[in-house]
């Protein structure tokens, strides 16, 4: 059964050009896509995620980027995300370029680059 596609509306505009909040997604999300860029970083729980029909194993320490052509949506059960919007023009082009490179959209972090991203994060979310 296929299900819909909707497109988010964004909150990223000219004077929030980045977006960023703790997450906990305890249901599955619907299928969608947005006018901004999207990383979300797993902090525990498990789920799976759908990346233009590309599906991933959710699991700590995995980073998902999402660009505004992506389709998307996460299965998840207790899944704890820090998750990052930002617009395309919002970012350095070398850095979106190496964002947009990303097999299957997903990076997997080794623990000591997790741990500082977490740390960093922290310091973002207060």
């Amino acid at each position: 059964m296929s299900r819909q596609v909707r497109m988010v509306k964004s909150r990223v505009s000219a004077n929030h050009e980045i977006i960023f909040e703790r997450k906990w997604l305890d249901l599955p999300s619907s299928v969608h896509w947005h006018d901004f860029c999207e990383l979300d970083i797993i902090v525990s729980g498990h789920g799976t995620s759908y990346v233009n029909g590309k599906e991933c194993v959710c699991k700590k320490g995995m980073v998902v980027f999402s660009s505004p052509s992506d389709v998307h949506d996460y299965q998840a059960n207790e899944l704890e995300i820090f998750n990052v919007q930002f617009s395309v023009e919002g970012v350095d082009s070398d850095i979106l370029h190496t964002l947009m490179q990303m097999k299957n959209k997903v990076i997997y972090m080794e623990k000591e680059e997790y741990h500082r991203i977490f740390e960093l994060c922290c310091l973002m979310e207060r």
